[in-house]
């Protein structure tokens, strides 16, 4: 007989694991989506819920739901509501039950998943989470060099179902790696620069990887920053890098002064000193998209909208059930059937706008929880810089917390499960009883 205790250890050790096989998934099912199994692109598309379903019923069966916590508790509140509207919604004649369904998942399926890994992942599992992404950002940098090699219509830069030629800037493919999508390459960006950053930040016996594969790691993570040829990833590692700066300013009186204090100014440098020469090529594909977007939209009015991602424009025909959810996406206007089409065009500029669009009032109490939780992860990771002095959490919320604030996590499915599994990261490596106080930076 097993006791209660072990079975529940269990079941954790089988959460996690399925965990892992689920951010795999997300980084290489675009692989065989666009490369090797196009005509099973849409089943594939769908390969990482069942995993998820099985999560939650891992949850269920050995009551592993963090119950005790208020955020998971108001989230299950707002998921409840949301899908009485969904119902409200598909009974009113509103948007077909497909469609709705659809929306359905993009708006809340990962939401749960988010809080488990907060409660139940520890130590080891993030340490191991930590590797394989700094082992996949060595392959990811091979290829996505030979996409910057190859000609814009190569196979090797076939989007699903794009003309890769749309993703040009300066006559060079933009990266898309191994994701369907340049979309995902970006997310893939943004977690490695802060995965990275923090791994420098620790002391030198707490990496997770000795100097020398720090390095390459280091290396393969510029080369696929530099060479993802979007102006978010540039402008998501500045904000990493300043979150980096906040971390050292509140753990300045825990630590001497050591070379790894100033790590991610000599990145940075070694990184310029790469684009400039090695990859100038790249830099100034970059600097003449830059040039021509000016334009048609001023770097202020862009870095504004990059932040608000707001149309105000939508508040003045805001409904009270909305249009719908998942109506103002592709695959939810496919799957719209003989359901009439919208008298509102629905915004696609913003996420805010069209979920505005989509779901009326409740859409603007689901905005204002999303920032409300991304300013909780920034909070939950500051303490932990303060009490710790452990960098992991405040870097990997300056990606979570930015995604969960602005980020297009009910527009795109890579960006869904991203923003998600990282939130509930960020709050697993900020949790309290995961860190030591007797030595506060030996964590990893």
């Amino acid at each position: 007989m097993f006791s209660p205790q072990s079975v529940r250890a269990s079941a954790i050790r089988r959460l996690s694991f399925t965990v892992l096989i689920i951010y795999w998934l997300i980084i290489f099912e675009g692989a065989f989506r666009k490369w090797f199994l196009p005509m099973l692109s849409q089943p594939i598309y769908f390969i990482k819920d069942p995993l998820v379903i099985y999560v939650y019923f891992l949850a269920f069966r050995y009551h592993l739901w963090p119950i005790k916590n208020k955020f998971f508790l108001g989230a299950m509140i707002l998921l409840g509501l949301g899908t009485l509207l969904g119902i409200i919604q598909n009974i009113s004649g509103i948007a077909s039950l497909p469609t709705i369904a659809y929306g359905w998942r993009m708006y809340f399926l990962c939401v749960p998943l988010c809080f488990l890994i907060a409660e139940h992942y520890g130590r080891k599992d993030l340490l191991r989470l930590i590797r394989h992404s700094l082992l996949i950002s060595t392959f990811m940098s091979v290829l996505v060099f030979i996409q910057y090699k190859s000609p814009t219509k190569a196979w090797i830069n076939k989007l699903l179902d794009e003309e890769s030629t749309a993703y040009s800037y300066g006559g060079l493919a933009r990266a898309s790696g191994t994701f369907a999508f340049t979309q995902g390459h970006e997310q893939f960006c943004y977690t490695l620069a802060a995965i990275v950053m923090a791994c420098w930040l620790l002391p030198k016996a707490n990496r997770p990887q000795g100097k020398i594969m720090m390095v390459l790691s280091t290396i393969a993570v510029m080369i696929n920053v530099l060479l993802d040829g979007n102006r978010g990833v540039f402008f998501s590692a500045a904000i990493i890098y300043l979150f980096s700066i906040l971390h050292r300013v509140l753990t300045f009186h825990m630590q001497r002064f050591t070379v790894r204090r100033i790590a991610p100014e000599i990145g940075l440098l070694i990184a310029a000193l790469i684009y400039g020469t090695v990859l100038s090529p790249a830099m100034e594909g970059m600097r003449s998209r830059v040039e021509s977007n000016q334009h048609q939209e001023g770097l202020l009015d862009r870095v504004v909208d990059t932040i608000i991602t707001f149309d105000l424009e939508t508040l003045e025909h805001l409904t009270v059930i909305g249009y719908g959810f998942g109506s103002g996406l592709p695959a939810g206007k496919i799957l719209r059937g003989n359901f009439p089409v919208p008298s509102k065009k629905i915004g696609q500029e913003f996420e805010t706008s069209r979920i505005l669009d989509e779901t009326g009032i409740f859409g603007v109490v689901w905005i204002l929880s999303r920032m409300f939780f991304a300013g909780y992860l920034v909070y939950s990771s500051i303490q932990c810089s303060r009490r710790e002095g452990f960098p992991l959490p405040l870097m990997l919320a300056g990606y979570s917390a930015f995604t969960i604030w602005h980020g297009q996590i009910t527009t795109n499915g890579t960006t869904e499960y991203y923003g998600w599994l990282f939130a509930g990261l960020t709050l697993a490596a900020a949790r309290p009883r995961l860190q030591s106080a007797k030595r506060p930076n030996l964590i990893l």
